[in-house]
């Protein structure tokens, strides 16, 4: 159980950082 939530911590910092990167890509194409 405590594997599968570092695992899901991981992956939740993985989708904001993959977030963050598409937003700067949005803007720059504005």
């Amino acid at each position: 159980i405590v594997i599968h939530h570092i695992l899901q911590g991981l992956y939740d910092c993985q989708r904001t950082e993959i977030a963050k990167y598409r937003i700067t890509e949005i803007r720059k194409e504005l």
